[in-house]
């Protein structure tokens, strides 16, 4: 049986989309800034949350919160 599952739209600013990468890239930010700006602008490139917990090495639950 195959779940088909909708992955939600995440609409973000050209604004909010430059401070999450600032807050990504940054070398003073702190890490758990740095891993929550990272899987929102994945989660807004339409990836799921599965892919964005295996490709950044968190579980599913860090990335649904």
């Amino acid at each position: 049986m195959v779940t088909l599952f909708r992955i939600p739209i995440i609409h973000q600013s050209a604004k909010q989309r430059t401070i999450l990468t600032a807050l990504q890239r940054g070398p003073h930010s702190p890490l758990h800034l740095k891993q929550r700006a990272t899987i929102i602008l994945r989660a807004a490139q339409g990836l799921s949350n599965r892919l964005i917990a295996k490709t950044d090495g968190v579980s599913r639950n860090t990335v649904k919160l």
